[in-house]
């Protein structure tokens, strides 16, 4: 009498390999919104500090050399004017060039010293404007020798806020860029006492 052993099979059956497929569907249907909503939310908050953390370097610069500069919003790296950054996406403002502006005519000449040019920001990001301050344009943001901030020649301002969001229209994924009069920037979440929404 010969025992014969009966060798197992080994390996996944169909049904298993379709369970398997099934669960990781459904995990990546639950994880890649999840992921896209991150991907966005960092993207404002990457460009609002970004925004930040240039116009508290430029306010350095101001009081250290003792002169103005500027923080000028453009579409290109070469382009010569300043441009309104709110009612258009980033693709039409898509660099922060920062410079020293001697006679404070918010235009680059020969001889004063550009001191910065941004990396392209992200073009998936909107600006928005106060809504008090419906029709109010922000090209630039002049820094004078004491750190004191003049927002497109307007110096009656004591403060100025700069909405950050994205097409999901959403006040909870938006940020808000508060520049004081003394010229300090911050940037905080939109709240019930924000100028700013995102709506």
């Amino acid at each position: 009498m010969h025992n014969k052993k009966l060798s197992k099979q080994k390996g996944f059956t169909l049904v298993e390999a379709m369970v398997t497929m099934i669960v990781i569907g459904v995990v990546g249907a639950i994880a890649i919104p999840s992921m896209t909503a991150i991907v966005r939310n960092q993207a404002i908050s990457s460009v609002s500090n970004e925004i930040v953390a240039t116009l508290q370097s430029a306010r350095s610069e101001a009081i250290k050399r003792s002169t103005n500069v500027l923080v000028c919003f453009k579409r290109s790296r070469t382009e010569g004017n300043c441009r309104n950054i709110f009612g258009a996406n980033t693709t039409n403002n898509d660099y922060i060039h920062v410079f020293i502006d001697t006679d404070g005519d918010r235009l680059r000449d020969n001889d004063e010293t550009s001191l910065f040019v941004s990396n392209k920001l992200n073009e998936d990001v909107i600006f928005k404007r106060p809504t008090a301050n419906v029709s109010t344009p922000i090209r630039s943001i002049l820094f004078n020798s004491k750190g004191g901030v003049l927002v497109d020649n307007n110096a009656n301002k004591t403060r100025t806020q700069i909405g950050i969001c994205d097409d999901r229209n959403d006040d909870s994924v938006g940020r808000v860029i508060e520049i004081s009069s003394t010229g300090r920037a911050q940037v905080t979440k939109i709240s019930a006492a924000s100028l700013i929404s995102c709506t």
